[in-house]
Parts: structure tokens; sequence; C-alpha cells
């Protein structure tokens, strides 16, 4: 079976987007999911998870639920994830990304970079403390995690078209193949 979901990951204004955008125009028969805040994490996330199942094609994800979730727990209005949600995460969520196969594409940038990039889009306020938490737990979770080995792009070293070149070669890796 082939792997079935392209997962991009990391710190607002690290890339994710534009990178998601480069891949859609490139593999124009994937699927394309953006994940929103919903009213009920789990349905939505068990529909997205049926949904790619479902599919002929991969989906590229322009965030998901998990690991996000668990990375900005506790920084979203002071609400913490409640503990048997965490553990669906851990449990459901990876046993079905583990089933239909995932690829993580990690994408950052240093702090310096990051902070640029939000104040040249008109977000001054950020918070730079809060900006090098979220970059650590992702950090953390690439380095810490036993099921998934994530292809990290560094979007403040890496041209916007070399960040493709190496999402496509780790695409057509996994999946063994080229699309195109």
């Amino acid at each position: 079976m082939l792997p079935k979901a392209i997962i991009l990951i990391g710190p607002d204004k690290g890339g994710k987007s534009t990178l998601t955008t480069s891949l859609k125009e490139e593999y124009e028969y994937f699927r394309r999911i953006k994940c929103v805040k919903p009213i009920d994490v789990v349905k939505q996330t068990e529909d997205i998870m049926r949904t790619i199942s479902n599919s002929l094609y991969p989906t590229i994800l322009d965030r998901f639920y998990y690991p996000d979730d668990l990375i900005y727990n506790d920084f979203n209005a002071n609400k913490e994830i409640p503990p048997g949600i965490i553990k669906w995460y851990n449990l459901y969520v990876v046993d079905m990304l583990k089933r239909i196969g995932t690829l993580f594409i990690y994408c950052y940038a240093d702090i310096p970079i990051l902070v640029q990039r939000f104040n040249e889009s008109g977000e001054t306020d950020i918070k730079v403390d809060w900006l090098k938490a979220i970059k650590e737990r992702y950090d953390n979770w690439i380095y810490s995690n036993l099921f998934f080995k994530p292809l990290s792009l560094d979007s403040g070293r890496l041209s916007k078209e070399k960040m493709f070149s190496f999402a496509k070669a780790g695409i057509e890796q996994l999946f063994g193949h080229s699309y195109n």
C-alpha cells in the first residue's frame, strides 16, 4: 500500500503554506486539506482520516491536529487539552497515521527569520519567547518521535525552489515512484 498522507508541520511563518501550494501545483490530483480549529477535534480528525483512507491519491495537509495540538497545548488561550484527548492522539491517531502511511515535512527557520516574517506580514506583536518555545517543542517532537521520521526543511536557509525539490524527492522516495 502506498502512503496516503503528507503532513506539513512547523511554527507559523516556517514555510508550510508556501510549500503546500508548490506541491499542490506539481501534484494536481493530490487532495489538499487545510486544517482549521474545529469545534469537535475528535470528529474532525476522524473525518479527515476517513477521507484520506478512502482517497485514491495522497492528501497534503497544511498542518494537522496531531502533533500541532500537542505542540501548542497550553499556549492557546490558556486552554489545556484534556488528558483523554492526549491519550487518544497518542494511541488512535498515531496508529491511523502509521496504517495509512504518512510523511511529515517539518518546515522551520531560525527565530530571527521567523520574527522578520511576522513583522513583514504586519504582525509586529509576536512574543519571541513564545515562538522559541513552540520551535523547541517541534524540535523535541521531531527528535523523540519513534514512529515518524520527518523530512526537515529550513526555509531560512533553503530557497523556495530547493525546499520544493527536497520535498518532491522525499515524496517520491517514500511513495516509491514519480507521480508525474
